[in-house]
């Protein structure tokens, strides 16, 4: 089986224009993590994309190296000809993630990921927030920027409606600054407020099948706010203590109400007082992943890639182990 993987940031989608630091690392990070995993299975070949600017560093499958946006697309096109199977791995901002996946069903490969219907839901925190919200899955308040109350409330968190992560993200003093923060934005109708929570940042990891969601690991995340913007310096894979019962009713409830979720799935919560609550729905790999296979002591790429081929029905016994990914230093430990 011969498998293309694309990550979006060290792949070539930033080629032509300036590297993102804060994403590049992450992003190597999960590549790697998955390269590894994909070509420890039998009978799988494995082929990625990479920015021209970016050392290979030990990285021994074959590269289709991209220096321009023109070479994105033949780099794109020819892997997924070529390939039996796709793995994107990009942010859906400005529909990255949907174009690559359409381009994959459209040759008639098998996708890794979600489907595009599901990805376009979970691109929108608003939408997201509305349609988890109808299932009474307990959600962070979403409003959109123009739209958010005028009292002044307590600290606001104000983002991109499309946005990867923290990036962009600003933590605002009170509903005055709020109004004054939209009133300086460019597109203030693509933007969305949340209340800020106070609470222990988290994430489920969720491997999907057919509206089935099966929870893999409960993940404390190290979230740091600088200059009132918020960065991940960390993840604990398997470090959250809590009702594992209540996350994967959580993680069943996301998958029957956003179809097409297929695959790993991120779901990024805060943890209050009075329980967990949903802030948004990642329809692709997440930073937690690097160190996902060695917390369970299985390999989750096969896992996933089984499923594809129907050949695995259900995960086995798991292990579960704490294990840390630090993202400010990129290694597993």
């Amino acid at each position: 089986m011969r498998i293309f993987v694309f990550e979006y940031v060290t792949g070539g989608g930033l080629a032509g224009g300036p590297m993102l630091s804060e994403l590049v690392s992450e992003g190597d990070l999960m590549l790697r993590s998955l390269v590894a995993d994909l070509t420890a299975i039998p009978g799988v070949q494995v082929e990625i994309s990479r920015d021209q600017r970016l050392p290979a560093g030990g990285l021994t499958v074959p590269i289709r190296w991209v220096a321009s946006q023109q070479d994105l697309v033949r780099a794109l096109q020819q892997g997924i000809a070529e390939a039996d199977a796709v793995w994107p791995i990009a942010p859906e901002t400005d529909g990255a993630l949907a174009h690559v996946s359409n381009a994959v069903l459209g040759a008639g490969r098998t996708l890794l990921n979600s489907h595009p219907r599901a990805v376009a839901v979970a691109s929108s925190k608003h939408a997201t927030v509305a349609v988890l919200a109808k299932r009474s899955l307990p959600v962070v308040p979403t409003w959109r920027a123009l739209e958010a109350p005028s009292d002044d409330r307590g600290c606001w968190v104000l983002k991109p409606d499309q946005g990867v992560g923290g990036l962009g993200a600003k933590l605002v003093r009170g509903g005055e600054a709020l109004r004054g923060a939209v009133a300086e934005l460019a597109h203030p109708e693509s933007w969305v407020a949340q209340p800020y929570l106070r609470g222990q940042s988290a994430s489920l990891s969720l491997l999907i099948e057919h509206d089935d969601a099966h929870l893999l690991a409960c993940n404390a995340l190290r979230v740091a706010i600088r200059d009132d913007g918020f960065a991940l310096l960390g993840c604990g894979v398997n470090g959250l203590d809590g009702d594992r019962e209540q996350c994967a009713a959580l993680g069943r409830g996301v998958a029957a109400a956003i179809p097409g979720l297929w695959g790993f799935v991120g779901v990024d919560m805060i943890v209050t007082r009075q329980g967990p609550v949903i802030l948004e729905v990642n329809p692709r790999l997440t930073s937690c992943y690097p160190g996902l296979s060695r917390s369970l002591g299985a390999n989750v790429a096969e896992m996933l890639v089984g499923y594809a081929l129907g050949q695995v029905r259900e995960p086995p016994r798991l292990d579960r182990r704490p294990i840390d990914v630090d993202l400010e230093l990129c290694h597993v430990a």
